[in-house]
C-alpha cells in the first residue's frame, strides 16, 4: 500500500511504473480531484494536512506493529546511504 499524499503521481515521480510492483495499491490524498483519482487509487479528495489529521482520528488507538516501524526504518537508513555513495564528490574528471 502506497499512501500518495498532494502528489500528481507522474512519471518522474514513479519512475514510469517501473518501481512498484503491478498488485500496488495506492490512496491518493489530493485537493485535486484529477489528480487524486489517477491510477485506480482510492481517492481521497481534501488539505492534505486536514485529512491527515482526519485519518489519524479515524484510526483511534491503533498503532502499527512495532517491527513493521523497526523495519522501515532500517530500509530508509539503507535508502539514504545508497543516495548519500552516488551523490558524494569523487574528484573524478568526466569522460564527455
Amino acid at each position: 500500500m502506497v499512501f500518495a499524499l498532494g502528489t500528481r503521481l507522474q512519471d518522474f515521480i514513479t519512475g514510469s511504473w517501473t518501481v512498484f510492483a503491478p498488485e500496488t495499491r495506492f490512496v491518493s490524498l489530493n485537493t485535486a480531484r484529477f489528480d487524486a483519482v489517477k491510477h485506480r487509487a482510492l481517492a481521497i479528495v481534501g488539505d492534505v494536512r486536514e485529512g491527515l489529521a482526519d485519518i489519524d482520528d479515524g484510526l483511534g488507538n491503533w498503532r502499527a506493529n512495532p517491527e513493521w516501524l523497526a523495519q522501515g526504518q532500517a530500509d530508509m537508513a539503507k535508502w539514504n546511504a545508497l543516495v548519500d555513495q552516488h551523490q558524494a564528490p569523487d574528484n573524478a574528471l568526466s569522460a564527455n
